[in-house]
C-alpha cells in the first residue's frame, strides 16, 4: 500500500490547479481539473488512453495545448509561461516517449541534463548512480542501443540533474518488465522520501500501489474519483467502470 506522510496535511501545497481546461485547436481535452500535490507527495492520474492524463502533465509544462484555469508551483502562477521557464522554477517532466539523445552516452546524456544547484542540493553522478545502479555500469554506452527500461531510468535521472522540486512521469510503465518496474517503484518512493512531489500518469494500477498517495480517475477529460487506494479499492466497481480494458 501506499507510504503516504502523515504530515503532509501540514505542508503547503508545491502544485496547485483549479478550474483547468485544456484544448488542442477547437478539440477540448480537459474541462474544470483541480488537485493539488504537497513535498514528498505522489498524486497519481489514472484512466484509459485519451481520458487527459498525459495533456494534464503537458498543460502544467506548458507543451502543446491551450490552457484556461490557474496552475500555481510554490504560490506562483506559471500558466502561460514558457516551458523553459517552468522548468527552471523547479519541475521536471518525464515524456511517455522518454526523449533521450540517442547518439550521446549514458553520462553524457546526465551531463546534458545538469543545472546549478537549488536550495543548496544539486544531483551527482554519484546518487544517480545510486538510485540507478544499472546505469553505473553502461555509462559509457550509447543511449539508442539501451533496452527500454535502461532508457526510462536513464530519462529519469537525466531530469533529476536539472533538481526538480515536483517531477512529473508520464506512463513511466509502459512496456517495461516487471522487474524494472519494481525499481522505478522503489526510485519514486525514495524521491517521495528526499520531499520531491510527483504527477505520475499511469493506466498500471499495481505499479502505483507502493508509493500512490492519492490517485485522480480521469474520463474524457473530467476528474470521476479522487481519494486514497483505500477509498478505491473499497469501490471495486470504480475499477471496472472507469480502467478496464
Amino acid at each position: 500500500m501506499s507510504s503516504t506522510d502523515p504530515n503532509r496535511i501540514n505542508k503547503p501545497a508545491l502544485l496547485e490547479i483549479t478550474g483547468l481546461e485544456a484544448s488542442y485547436g477547437r478539440a477540448r481535452v480537459l474541462s474544470s481539473m483541480a488537485f493539488s500535490v504537497s513535498p514528498g507527495e505522489a498524486v497519481v492520474l489514472l484512466g484509459r488512453n485519451g481520458a487527459g492524463k498525459s495533456t494534464t502533465l503537458k498543460a502544467i509544462m506548458g507543451l502543446e495545448v491551450e490552457s484556461k484555469g490557474q496552475i500555481l508551483f510554490d504560490g506562483r502562477p506559471i500558466n502561460g509561461s514558457p516551458t523553459h521557464q517552468i522548468a527552471q522554477a523547479g519541475v521536471g517532466y518525464v515524456p511517455e516517449d522518454r526523449r533521450i539523445f540517442a547518439g550521446l552516452s549514458v553520462a553524457e546524456n546526465l551531463a546534458v541534463g545538469r543545472q546549478p544547484a537549488r536550495d543548496g542540493h544539486a544531483w551527482s553522478a554519484a546518487e544517480i548512480w545510486a538510485l540507478f545502479p544499472p546505469l553505473r555500469a553502461i555509462a559509457d554506452r550509447r543511449a539508442g542501443y539501451l533496452s527500454g527500461g535502461e532508457q526510462q531510468m536513464l530519462a529519469i535521472a537525466r531530469t533529476l540533474m536539472g533538481n526538480p522540486r515536483l517531477l512529473l512521469l508520464d506512463e513511466p510503465s509502459e512496456g517495461l518488465a516487471p522487474v524494472i518496474l519494481a525499481r522505478i517503484a522503489d526510485v519514486v518512493a525514495s524521491l517521495k522520501a528526499r520531499g520531491i512531489g510527483l504527477v505520475v500518469s499511469e493506466q498500471n494500477l499495481a505499479f502505483v500501489r507502493t508509493f500512490a498517495d492519492r490517485v485522480l480517475i480521469l474520463e474524457t477529460g473530467l476528474v470521476r474519483f479522487t481519494g486514497t487506494l483505500a477509498d478505491l479499492d473499497a469501490d471495486p466497481g470504480l475499477v471496472a467502470r472507469y480502467l478496464s480494458v
